[in-house]
């Protein structure tokens, strides 16, 4: 590359294309040419045809590292004032800058780079390297007297060190053990440098560094901060803001100091020899670090900003109760929220750049219709979608929203865990439906009652006139004389007496019928008072060992019952007659299930409390109900025996949800057996 203007001309040495582009980009507002070479050997050979003003030189290179070419530039009269910045891409390290400040260094600046921080070495080093050649040129170099340079710190054995290292430099060291000392000196010394340490009592380095700012005499004196506190971009930032041009951290290292001092001492020497020049570019300079402190306070705070903006706008992405997962146009997981990263059961970091369908299984299904709608930009929703997550049935309703970006094509994808919001609906449903078929059961009931009861109470009229003029037997009625067609008479009469007789045992049944649409239909006037379930349950448990259907069929006392119940529970207000009504009910039903099956028979009843309400499970190993018939359970009228009204669940249903404010579900598996689960709200707990 020919170079035909007269710009200063840096050199850029990096071994990765990529990293060489990037510091082009970096270093394209400096008004300069940009040189590159991919390895140390490229690097040397062009030093032969260019004269470069500085060299950008990465560490860590094959064959030559960064080190080995310093090394050769240094031993070369022609390169060896050449100003080389090491840059590296490797962990901050003592041991790598002590090295590289040894091999000649002027900087050393660990990857990642920042913009500001690399702009502002290089306008300083080439304004240096720029006078320094002026000078060299157009001037022979005067005689001066020797430069003086102002060590301040309140420790004399730190002074001490500073003058052991200072004294391998071509230059006088005055010391000062304090900030009003050190403002003394300045009075009576032109000095080509201070040192000046940070933390002192009484009057601290920024404070000093803020006077000698304000004075027009030794407003120009460079000042090096040494300090012993950690490094700390705040306190870097505040020195520069004093007017500082370095800082050095404490233990001091030799090769560094001394590298840093002499570049100030080169141009104090460069300012006595062309003290016109010096002071235009030191106005320059002064311009420069202006711009320099301005812009680092903007980047600072606008760094400052954007980071509070993004932790803002984290902690509300975070905060959302649904889970936002990014996907980038083949599916695969950019980003995701906290609530994300709990039903995905993996982090955020761990997840990244794996397919989405991988932490969700169940949705590998709806990959495609995914990547379908990132292509097409068009946003995809499908709600209560059933799905598998560990191991359990859930309900989600979900989203896929194209990204607009231009930059980023992917979407991001919503889901909604609404399994318990679909249990409430469903439950809601049911009560809508219950409510309104028990106020058409308790309509009905009415009506058909009061025909009904003319019909009983004739027959019972019948019934009773007609036993009144049967004799008890027929024996009885030959004894008295009864002729053949008197016996024929009561004969027809008593095979009429029966028919009356079935006649009001249909009618009894059918106003059971119409006592149980009417308990179906109406809320119970009785008191609630506090009741102990574990009790209560052992007192069903006996009522259904001595109930007359159940004897007839099924032997209850054969049963294996399992009690599981929760120690200290606290008293449930209920109406016991009510509850037990219905806990009689499931146990009768579950008894026929387990006579139906054949085999042992077993119930667990468990008694816990569960989220500020008591629960009670009912569960039998009987032959279990599909799907379908679980729908169906509660509905008035609706049974699975070929005898029996259908009402007894349903009055269940009733009594739980209306009387109690309480909740019944069923799970039943085929083959298996059911599971009744009644939920009844405590006394204190919240609704």
């Amino acid at each position: 590359m020919e170079i035909s203007d007269n710009r200063p001309t840096i050199l850029m040495v990096d071994d990765i294309r990529e990293n060489l582009i990037a510091l082009e980009q970096l270093t394209k507002k400096l008004d300069v040419n940009i040189v590159t070479a991919t390895s140390g050997s490229e690097a040397l050979n062009l030093t032969l045809h260019h004269d470069f003003s500085l060299i950008l030189l990465d560490v860590m290179m094959p064959e030559m590292n960064g080190y080995e070419v310093a090394e050769l530039l240094q031993k070369n009269e022609r390169t060896a004032a050449i100003p080389i910045i090491f840059i590296s891409a490797m962990d901050k390290s003592d041991i790598m800058e002590i090295k590289g400040y040894s091999m000649g260094a002027v900087d050393f600046i660990f990857k990642p780079i920042n913009e500001t921080v690399l702009t502002s070495k290089i306008k300083v080093h080439l304004e240096l390297y720029q006078m320094r050649c002026y000078v060299e040129t157009v001037m022979l170099k005067q005689k001066t007297e020797k430069p003086k340079i102002l060590t301040v710190d309140d420790h004399p054995e730190n002074l001490f060190v500073l003058d052991k290292l200072l004294k391998k430099l071509d230059a006088e060291i005055i010391q000062a053990n304090s900030g009003n000392e050190a403002l003394t000196k300045v009075l009576d010394h032109d000095f080509a440098l201070i040192i000046l340490d940070v933390q002192m009592p009484e009057m601290d380095g920024y404070e000093v560094a803020e006077i000698l700012k304000y004075d027009e005499r030794t407003e120009k004196i460079p000042i090096i901060f040494v300090t012993a506190i950690d490094r700390d971009d705040a306190k870097e930032i505040k020195g520069y803001d004093k007017g500082a041009v370095d800082f050095i951290f404490k233990p001091l290292n030799e090769f560094i100091l001394l590298s840093k001092v002499k570049v100030f001492l080169e141009l104090y020497k460069i300012k006595h020899g062309l003290e016109r020049l010096v002071a235009e570019r030191t106005r320059e300079l002064k311009k420069n670090n202006e711009q320099l402190k301005t812009e680092m306070i903007k980047n600072v705070r606008a760094t400052e900003e954007l980071a509070e903006s993004r932790a803002y706008l984290l902690d509300v992405i975070n905060a959302i109760s649904s889970s936002l997962i990014s996907v980038d146009a083949r599916g695969n997981v950019l980003d995701m929220n906290r609530a994300a990263e709990t039903l995905a059961r993996r982090l955020r970091d761990d997840a990244s750049g794996k397919p989405i369908g991988e932490l969700l299984p169940w949705f590998t299904g709806l990959t495609r219709e995914a990547i379908q709608a990132i292509e097409t930009g068009t946003p995809l929703e499908k709600n209560r979608v059933a799905v598998t997550m560990n191991g359990k049935q859930h309900v989600n309703d979900l989203g896929i929203y194209p990204l607009s970006s231009t930059r980023n094509q992917g979407a991001v994808v919503r889901i909604d865990d609404v399994t318990d919001r679909a249990r409430m609906d469903e439950i809601m449903i049911q009560s809508e439906k219950m409510l309104s078929l028990g106020g058409l059961a308790g309509g009905m009931a009415h009506e058909i009652n009061n025909p009904l009861a003319g019909i009983i109470q004739n027959i019972q009229v019948m019934s009773n006139r007609m036993k009144g003029d049967l004799p008890k037997n027929l024996a009885v009625a030959e004894e008295c004389g009864t002729t053949l067609e008197t016996l024929r008479s009561y004969m027809e009469k008593r095979e009429i007496f029966q028919m009356v007789d079935t006649i009001m045992e249909a009618g009894r049944r059918a106003a059971q019928i119409v006592e149980n649409m009417l308990s179906f239909s109406r809320k119970s006037e009785g008191r609630p008072k506090p009741e102990n379930l574990e009790k209560l349950m052992d007192r069903t448990i006996k009522l259904a060992e001595n109930d007359y259907d159940l004897k007839k069929n099924f032997d209850f006392r054969q049963v294996e019952i399992i009690r599981d119940y929760q120690p200290d529970m606290p008293p449930v207000v209920c109406q016991a007659s009510k509850i037990q009504q219905v806990m009689l009910n499931l146990l009768k039903n579950g008894a026929h299930a387990m006579a139906d099956k054949g085999g042992a028979s077993q119930f667990n009843l468990g008694i816990v409390l569960e989220d500020n309400m008591a629960c009670l499970r009912v569960t039998d190993n009987g032959t279990g109900m599909d799907k379908a018939v679980c729908k169906r359970i509660f509905e008035p009228f609706f049974s699975t025996k070929k005898s029996g009204t259908g009402l007894g669940l349903s009055i269940a249903y009733f009594i739980i949800s209306e009387d109690h404010g309480g909740t019944i579900e069923v799970e039943s598996v085929p083959g298996k057996g059911t599971t009744f689960i009644i939920r009844l709200p405590m006394v204190d707990a919240p609704d």
